[in-house]
């Protein structure tokens, strides 16, 4: 009957699975890697995102502070013209005016 030494096939067998754990440390640390770049993508793609989107909302709020300063020169403009035209008119109601809210502010 013949005889294995198993002292010599257990070193292989050690060996094996050194190589097998060294092989799956491997093959982790590359799909690490690959995470690692997905993450940096997804990171990119989502400021790049978040980018467009407060660029779009600076630009809204130009369009609209640009539009409320078109109006209150306007406006303003208006309120310049009707003085000029009715100086007296104007007065009498700014001393109303006046008269109005000093009451009012007064009872507080």
């Amino acid at each position: 009957m013949p005889t294995t030494n198993t002292a010599l096939s257990e070193p292989k067998t050690e060996h094996a699975k050194l190589r097998d754990i060294k092989d799956d440390a491997a093959a982790v640390k590359d799909d690490l890697a690959t995470l690692a770049g997905d993450a940096k993508d997804c990171a990119v793609g989502v400021a790049s995102a978040g980018a467009d989107t407060a660029r779009k909302g600076a630009e809204s709020m130009m369009n609209t502070a640009s539009d409320i300063a078109e109006r209150t020169r306007s406006a303003h403009d208006q309120a310049c013209g009707y003085v000029r035209r009715n100086p007296t008119t104007a007065v009498l109601l700014a001393v109303g005016v006046g008269a109005v809210l000093g009451r009012v502010l007064a009872r507080r």
